[in-house]
């Protein structure tokens, strides 16, 4: 295999354009930072379940730390299993309630998982008719902060530090958005159905904590 061809992983990939764009990097693992310091603040105390949480959060469903639905523990998640070499969400975008389970931040704050995913999704926009103003900016906030991080990892092109240039860097960021907008779509697929369909799936707790 000639040099010109030669495999890179995605991460030693990801870690030249970083190395390109620190600016990038920074707000990452601030941005990683700030929602670590959430998760553990909750755990020290846990934090009480917003009116505006999913019926399955204020039900005390358990949600798997894998795939985010509802209904089943990280170990018995069927997608887990399927694909056992991938990694689960990552933990700093839980946080622990007052019911002793914790949940991802987008079933605890519908909105920000609705402004990932802009207003055409009928069922989260009813189920955010009633976020305040606060919410609202708190969401935009978010999303702001993840979009790049999460699409810049599942989509990272073929190139080295000294051969990308701005136009093809512009060009880059133009396709990371379009694969974060494809990757958000199929994301909330899933997340509608585990609303619509709260019990299908379901296991006992025991079987997840075996």
């Amino acid at each position: 295999m000639s040099r010109g061809h030669e495999y890179k992983h995605p991460l030693t990939q990801a870690a030249s354009i970083v190395h390109l764009h620190p600016i990038v990097s920074t707000a990452k693992n601030s941005a990683y930072k700030t929602r670590h310091v959430t998760t553990q603040m909750s755990e020290r105390s846990p934090s009480p379940i917003p009116h505006k949480a999913l019926p399955q959060v204020k039900a005390g469903l358990p949600e798997c730390f894998y795939c985010g639905l509802f209904g089943h523990w990280f170990k018995a998640c069927p997608d887990r299993l399927a694909f056992l070499s991938k990694t689960g969400v990552p933990r700093e975008h839980w946080q622990l309630l007052k019911n002793g389970k914790f949940y991802n931040i987008t079933a605890i704050r519908p909105s920000i998982l609705e402004a990932k995913l802009g207003s055409s999704q009928p069922l989260l926009t009813q189920l955010t008719s009633a976020a305040s103003i606060d919410d609202e900016i708190e969401a935009h906030l978010e999303a702001s902060k993840e979009a790049f991080h999460k699409a810049f990892e599942a989509f990272v092109p073929d190139v080295t530090s000294e051969g990308m240039t701005a136009e093809s860097f512009s060009q880059y960021e133009a396709e990371v958005f379009a694969a974060y907008k494809a990757a958000a779509a199929q994301a909330a697929n899933k997340h509608l159905a585990s609303i619509q369909n709260p019990k299908d799936g379901v296991v006992g707790e025991e079987d997840g904590l075996d």
